[in-house]
């Protein structure tokens, strides 16, 4: 899980409030579909941030919990980037958050699952690895994903583990001739700010 995840009463405890961008909730696989309940974490983003000095300024609190839980285990990774940045996440998956960027919501699909289904996403959650983002807040484009055509589609050119389809978001999406069609505006149906 990247960075530090926190439960309810944790989030409470180190005073995070809503408004600061470093708190998402992480959808995984496990609780994209049906839609989790129960307990909730937070994972702490804090990626906007370019120097320790500024996280310990600006979050003091957050900052102490990423160093005791955080810290520890990177300090001695291989990989001296991680090293020097260690409150950020492994990687920096700018393409999933500039197409997200300024979206009150996003469509979601697990890779592996044996039904796909499509999803909205609130801007407010993080997709954790297993989960593919579709930068679109725009109810055709999930219309045309959960269509039976789209699907068809997905399983007849998606790849398979084991038994279970897997959804490969360069070939069953990119290729998808609607889809195709309502970006021929020019805009790359991978990194559409929606239509």
């Amino acid at each position: 899980m990247p960075s530090s995840c926190l439960t309810e009463g944790g989030r409470d405890q180190i005073g995070m409030v809503a408004a600061i961008r470093s708190e998402r909730w992480p959808r995984s696989n496990r609780n994209t579909w049906p839609p989790c309940v129960g307990i909730r974490s937070f994972v702490i983003d804090a990626r906007d941030y370019d120097s320790e000095a500024a996280l310990r300024k600006a979050l003091p609190q957050v900052y102490q919990r990423l160093k005791e839980t955080v810290y520890p285990k990177r300090k001695t990774n291989n990989d001296p980037k991680l090293r020097e940045f260690w409150w950020k996440f492994r990687r920096s998956n700018e393409v999933y958050f500039s197409a997200t960027e300024g979206l009150p919501r996003f469509i979601a699909t697990v890779e592996t699952t044996k039904h796909r289904s499509f999803v909205f996403v609130g801007s407010d959650e993080l997709l954790e690895h297993g989960v593919v983002g579709f930068g679109f807040s725009d109810s055709w484009i999930l219309g045309v994903l959960s269509s039976r055509q789209h699907v068809c589609w997905a399983l007849a050119n998606g790849g398979t583990l084991e038994d279970r389809p897997r959804y490969n978001k360069d070939v069953c999406f990119g290729t998808f001739p609607s889809v195709r069609h309502r970006c021929a505006a020019g805009c790359d149906p991978f990194h559409c700010g929606g239509a």
